[in-house]
């Protein structure tokens, strides 16, 4: 059901409503069986959802219903969760590339960068890599560091041609 529901959610093929009603029901058979880490890794993908439906107060802060984003980043560095900061930080690069924040975005991509090293089939890199070479080409548009973010961006366009 995680799977799924993050997946979906990446995809767009997949209905925001079923998204968020899916990931509540999962959340709540993982809350009752204990399992936090998990549920908490979760948490961006179902916030993001939500707030892509506007019911918050930020679109590009995973802060809302389900997760506060401070807290979550704070408690995946106490516990040196890395997929947990990686989540998090990979889905507000998300929302953020969405609704235009694009220098939010990049800053949330770069600073996830190594987590390919470590974990080299997991499939969200490469839709890490897709927004943060979105988010690179914005940013070669509205920036006066155009060479920089271009050279990014194509940085980035490789990664993903590679993995598809």
């Amino acid at each position: 059901a995680l799977t799924y529901n993050i997946l979906g959610f990446h995809s767009g093929q997949v209905s925001i409503q079923t998204i968020t009603q899916g990931q509540k029901l999962c959340m709540q058979e993982l809350t009752k069986a204990a399992k936090s880490s998990v549920s908490d890794l979760l948490r961006p993908v179902q916030q993001a959802a939500i707030n892509l439906t506007s019911q918050c107060q930020d679109p590009v802060v995973l802060t809302g219903e389900v997760m506060d984003e401070e807290e979550l980043l704070q408690r995946s560095t106490e516990t040196a969760n890395i997929l947990l900061k990686y989540f998090l930080r990979m889905n507000v690069a998300c929302v953020s590339y969405i609704f235009g924040d694009y220098d939010r975005a990049s800053v949330q991509s770069l600073k996830i960068q190594d987590i390919a090293d470590k974990f080299p089939s997991l499939y969200a890199i490469n839709v890490q890599a897709f927004y943060d070479g979105l988010s690179s080409y914005a940013l070669a548009r509205t920036t006066n560091n155009h060479t920089k973010w271009i050279k990014r961006g194509r940085k980035m366009r490789k990664k993903f041609i590679n993995w598809a």
